[in-house]
């Protein structure tokens, strides 16, 4: 019977231990949903800042890069350069994939 209030006082220090280790988490370090809602309205996306008609070459100095991100990357500027355009673009129209 002393070794009760022992046993619960252990009982106790390894429950805190376990909440301790609990709370450090995974390790993997994950956007959380408003993070990634954000990311898309801080990303820049490709623009067209002439009317582009179909079938023309697309040159570099009628793209652009504006906000937000939901066309396709500026990392791709180079690649969406010189293809030939498969729709009439506006000034101001995300360039898309489907797009060349």
């Amino acid at each position: 019977m002393q070794y009760l209030p022992i046993l619960m006082i252990w009982k106790d220090w390894f429950s805190g231990i376990r909440e301790i280790e609990e709370s450090f988490g995974t390790g993997v370090k994950v956007p959380s949903k408003d993070e990634i809602e954000m990311r898309r309205s801080f990303r820049k996306s490709i623009v067209a800042i002439a009317d582009i008609k179909k079938g023309a070459t697309i040159m570099p100095e009628m793209l652009s890069v504006k906000r937000p991100g939901t066309g396709i990357s500026p990392q791709y500027f180079d690649f969406v350069a010189g293809r030939k355009a498969e729709r009439d673009l506006s000034k101001d129209d995300l360039i898309t994939m489907d797009d060349f």
